[in-house]
Formats: structure tokens, C-alpha cells, sequence
């Protein structure tokens, strides 16, 4: 019984060694985040403009699907805005930026033409420092890090388009991403500026590929 399971894993890598392709590459792009849960009375989150930069390393193991691990660092942030009597607009009270570094494992998903791709999967993120600005207080910054999780965990999803340009491939990539997890894990009587919130993001990435073989 051992000898007939250790053929089938023999036959199945030998399946998908037989379109193995490893490719290496680098990325860039912007991200605008979001809080999304419960906020202060009388306020409204909004969403400055992030980074991100990372690395990749693709496994394609068949025409049409790739495993991509893409570590990066992922700059976010998020404004907390306040309804103030006598002021027509909002009023930035607290100005919030977060710094991860990011996990992501995701499949891509290839069309025939391997040009377009759909690309999901999910991101371990461990904060890496993390301030609020109180704006309104002679800019005092406040360092939050300990309030946040220990890992955020998001999910995301995407499209992407290939362009080949001899060996290498460039890309480009529109992503949704989604957290799972508040990341601030419980209302903490310490700091309560913004308890029980998740982040979400829309990211355009550009980047590079580079087969090894």
C-alpha cells in the first residue's frame, strides 16, 4: 500500500515538473487605504495615498497557473476627520501611518493567451511601526504600535496584464485588498481613537519578470 501512494506522488511531481517554471522579479506601485468598522461620533475616515515595494518568486506549474510568493513593504495610512462647528468641510484631526511588512501567497490565473490574469490569495502582515498625528494638538505624534495586531491577515484580489519584452515580462496589476482581522485586536481603554476597524485598499502595481528556467 506505502509502494502504490509513493508512485502516485512520483507520477504527480512528474506531472508538474513537466511544466515547471520558476520566475523571479521585482515590484512597485501605490496603494489607497481605507478603515472600515467603528469610528468616532461625528467623524468620517478617508484615505490618503501609500507605497508599495517588494520581491517575487513565481512557481508556474502548469499553462495556466502560477503560485506567486511576494514579500513586500507596504506603506499605508488612514485620516480620521471631524465635523467642526463653523466649518463647512471636514477637519483632518488625526493623520494615522502604518508600515508592514507584507506576505502575500497568491495564484495567479492565466488566459490562453497568457497575457491577462486573474490574480487572489491571501497576506500574513506584521506591522512594523505605526503613529497617529494629532493634528489639532501641535502635530503631537503618539507611536501606536503596540496597540495593533500581532498579524493582519487580507485577502486580495485582482486582474493583470502581461507585456513581453524579449526574456523578461513586464506587468501591471489593479488589486483589491481586504482585511480579515480588526487590527486593533480589542478595545483598548489606553488608546480608543479608532477600536474594532479592518483596512482595505486599492493597489496598482507595476513590475518585472525574469524566468531562471
Amino acid at each position: 500500500m506505502r509502494i502504490k501512494y509513493l508512485l502516485i506522488i512520483i507520477v504527480m511531481l512528474s506531472f508538474f515538473n513537466g511544466f515547471a517554471q520558476v520566475s523571479v522579479g521585482a515590484f512597485g506601485g501605490l496603494n489607497v487605504s481605507k478603515l472600515r468598522g467603528d469610528q468616532p461620533v461625528g467623524s468620517e475616515f478617508r484615505s490618503p495615498v501609500g507605497v508599495d515595494l517588494g520581491v517575487l518568486v513565481d512557481y508556474k506549474f502548469s499553462e495556466q497557473f502560477t503560485l506567486s510568493l511576494q514579500p513586500s513593504f507596504s506603506k499605508k495610512g488612514a485620516k480620521i476627520s471631524y465635523i467642526v462647528k463653523g466649518e463647512d468641510e471636514l477637519v483632518d484631526s488625526v493623520s494615522i501611518n502604518f508600515n508592514y511588512l507584507a506576505i502575500p501567497l497568491l495564484l495567479k490565473i492565466a488566459a490562453k493567451n497568457n497575457r491577462y490574469y486573474a490574480i487572489g490569495g491571501l497576506e500574513a502582515g506584521f506591522p512594523m511601526s505605526a503613529t497617529a498625528n494629532y493634528i489639532n494638538e501641535s502635530n503631537n505624534e503618539v507611536d501606536i504600535i503596540d496597540y495593533l495586531a500581532d498579524v493582519v491577515v487580507v485577502m486580495h484580489f485582482g486582474i493583470g496584464y502581461r507585456i513581453p519584452i524579449g526574456k523578461p515580462t513586464l506587468y501591471v496589476e489593479g488589486r483589491y485588498s481586504q482585511g480579515i482581522n480588526n487590527i486593533i485586536p480589542f478595545e483598548n481603554p489606553e488608546y480608543n481613537a479608532f477600536p474594532r476597524v479592518r483596512t482595505s485598499a486599492f493597489q496598482l502595481l507595476f513590475g518585472i519578470e525574469l524566468p531562471l528556467f
